[in-house]
């Protein structure tokens, strides 16, 4: 059986990849890629994964448009800014993330209202 990719072509692929700095120039050079190749872009990128060069795009939260984080780091986050101890809020991982979010900015929120309180005295 005939390989799919020559040891030229995965030259090739390293070459052109490996050059890459951003996602954006990335993306661009497997559409060349596929283009040259003539091979399918699921292709493309299967070859770069199983090659251990290809850099996954970062995942952005639908809702905070941040990196995602998970309920742990997010109940983390809400205990530091509550001022209490770490764990103390355990149980809260059991609601989804956008109710944590809400518990957060509320925290938030009366955080600066209590500040500017104290600022006024």
């Amino acid at each position: 059986m005939q390989p799919k990719y020559t040891e030229e072509d995965e030259k090739y692929m390293h070459s052109i990849y490996s050059a890459c700095q951003t996602p954006e120039e990335r993306a661009d050079a497997i559409k060349v890629m596929c283009e040259h190749l003539d091979k399918p872009k699921n292709s493309i990128t299967m070859k770069l994964v199983k090659m251990k060069i290809y850099i996954p795009n970062l995942r952005v939260s639908k809702v905070t448009k941040d990196k995602p984080q998970t309920k742990v780091q997010l109940v983390q986050t809400l205990e530091k800014e509550s001022k209490l101890p770490e764990g103390e809020l355990e149980t809260v991982q059991k609601a989804n993330k956008l109710e944590i979010l809400t518990l957060i900015n509320v925290v938030k929120n009366l955080q600066n209202e209590i500040n500017k309180l104290k600022g006024k005295e």
